[in-house]
């Protein structure tokens, strides 16, 4: 519900043409960090068990991360503007809230809340 809100909102706020470039260049930024997180953990941590086998590897992530690449370059300039603010915004409420009550975090109010 809250992800259609916002996409609504949006969508009747600004330019389709600016939303579907943010969307555009969000989920190919979010290909390439899971293409390189691909060729990253099967060279340094090869005895994780997998669920399924990569043929051509590293080939087939990095030439994900290349096309990725190629698409995001398309995109005009004021798009780019636009995710980097969203980044910033993103990695700032990750550093300052985020990051300190994550269940990951063993400091975290939350973690010892947790049974």
């Amino acid at each position: 519900w809250i992800a259609g809100i916002a996409s609504a909102l949006l969508a009747g706020v600004f330019p389709i043409r600016a939303v579907a470039d943010l969307t555009n260049i969000g989920i190919l930024a979010a290909f390439v960090v899971v293409c390189v997180a691909v060729i990253v953990l099967r060279r340094t941590r090869p005895e994780v068990p997998r669920t399924f086998k990569l043929p051509l590897m590293p080939v087939i992530p990095a030439f994900g991360v290349l096309s990725s690449g190629f698409l995001m370059f398309q995109l005009h300039w004021e798009t780019w503007l636009r995710f980097g603010i969203w980044l910033v915004i993103g990695l700032l409420i990750y550093w300052f809230y985020s990051r300190r009550h994550s269940l990951m975090n063993p400091q975290s109010p939350r973690h010892r809340a947790v049974p």
